[in-house]
This record gives C-alpha cells, sequence and structure tokens, in this order.
C-alpha cells in the first residue's frame, strides 16, 4: 500500500510539472497564435450492467478465487488424512469436512458460471436485440448484485446469509424473466398489428413469427 501510494504521488507530481510546462508553453504560442474554440467533450454513455459487473468483480474475484483455492487445498489435506488412517485400520475422521468443503467449491463454481451466462446473454442482447436489453438492463443489474451477495456469503461461511441470497437471487431472475416475456410480448402484438394493417396474415409458429401475404 505504503508503494502504491509513492507510485500515485510521483504519478501526480509528473501529471503537475507536465501541465505547468504545457501551461508557460501555451502562455508563449498563445501571443502569435489566435485562439481556437476547444471542441465539446462528447457525452459518456451509460455502462452497461455487464461492463459494471467486471469492473467490481475484479476485486471480488480474488477474495472468492483465493476461498476457493483454501477450501482446495484443505479437502485435499483432510482427504490424504482420511486415507492414512484407512491405511493404519482407524476410522476416516474428515469425511464430514471434506462434503462441506466440496460443497462451498461446487456453490462457488455454479454463481461464477451463472454470473459470467448471464453476463454473456447480456451482451448478446446490445449487439443483437438493444430493445430488450435496454428494458432489461435495471433487472439484470439486480440479479448480478444478487449473485454477487451469493458469492461474498459462500465465502464467508455463513449458511444463513447463503440462503436468504440465493432465495433473492431466485426472485430476482424470475423478475428478469417475466421482463423479458412481457417485452417479448408486446413486441410481438405490435408486429401482428401492423403485418394486418398491410393486409398479411400474421403466423406464429415453435420456430418463429411471421408476416405472410394473403392468397
Amino acid at each position: 500500500m505504503k508503494q502504491l501510494k509513492t507510485a500515485l504521488l510521483v504519478a501526480l507530481l509528473t501529471m503537475s510539472a507536465c501541465k505547468s510546462q504545457t501551461q508557460s508553453s501555451a502562455q508563449s504560442s498563445a501571443q502569435s497564435k489566435p485562439a481556437t474554440p476547444s471542441p465539446t467533450p462528447s457525452p459518456v454513455p451509460p455502462k452497461s450492467p455487464s461492463t459494471q459487473a467486471l469492473e467490481m468483480d475484479e476485486m471480488e474475484d480474488l477474495s472468492c478465487g483465493e476461498a476457493r483455492k483454501v477450501w482446495v487445498a484443505k479437502t485435499k489435506n483432510l482427504q490424504l488424512e482420511n486415507q492414512i488412517a484407512k491405511l493404519e485400520g482407524r476410522p476416516q475422521p474428515n469425511r464430514i469436512a471434506i462434503a462441506k468443503l466440496e460443497g462451498k467449491i461446487d456453490e462457488e463454481d455454479m454463481l461464477r458460471s451463472q454470473e459470467e451466462t448471464v453476463i454473456k446473454l447480456e451482451r448478446s442482447l446490445e449487439k443483437n436485440n438493444p430493445d430488450l436489453a435496454a428494458a432489461l438492463r435495471d433487472s439484470e443489474k439486480t440479479f448480478l448484485d444478487s449473485i454477487s451477495v451469493a458469492r461474498r456469503a459462500n465465502a464467508s461461511g455463513s449458511e444463513a446469509e447463503l440462503k436468504a441470497a440465493l432465495t433473492k437471487m431466485t426472485e430476482n431472475n424470475k423478475a428478469v424473466q417475466a421482463l423479458a416475456q412481457a417485452h417479448l410480448e408486446k413486441v410481438t402484438k405490435a408486429w401482428q398489428a401492423d403485418c394486418e394493417k398491410r393486409g398479411g396474415v400474421f403466423v406464429e409458429s415453435p420456430t418463429g413469427s411471421a408476416c405472410k401475404s394473403k392468397e
């Protein structure tokens, strides 16, 4: 942390020095050159939930990832102790502890996989169906946040917090699906109305919908 603060201080001092030199050069050149209007800065687009999640998860992945490594190491040590006890004809004392650690590892893998799936889906929607992506943006962010809470609860070892987080995660997932379904129904009805207005026949099938001309 001390090295990081020193590096930041050096960077700030360097920027200040460069700024002072730039201002001196600008003042000397301003006397010989006419002033030009500065360009208007372009508005910064809002970050998508997937981008926000990736930025926030960098530190979270470190903590959850490190916790997973610890669980794996402990599991291997306990399994080795059990093997030694078995060879010596003694009871294997670590079965319950191993089962709990393996459960935490599986939970972390499942949550992380689900988080990655949601982020990939959100990116795909932004590219192929921006209207649906916009409709789901807030609910998807809430869902991703609930996954993060569940991962942290799993890493901390609190079964009660993990259970509550998983319940909230399920509720948020259902909310995303309900919004997606409502949006698709709205779009389908609008497409059907437009098709019939143009004198066509709107046909729905398991593979998709189509507007066909009357024969």
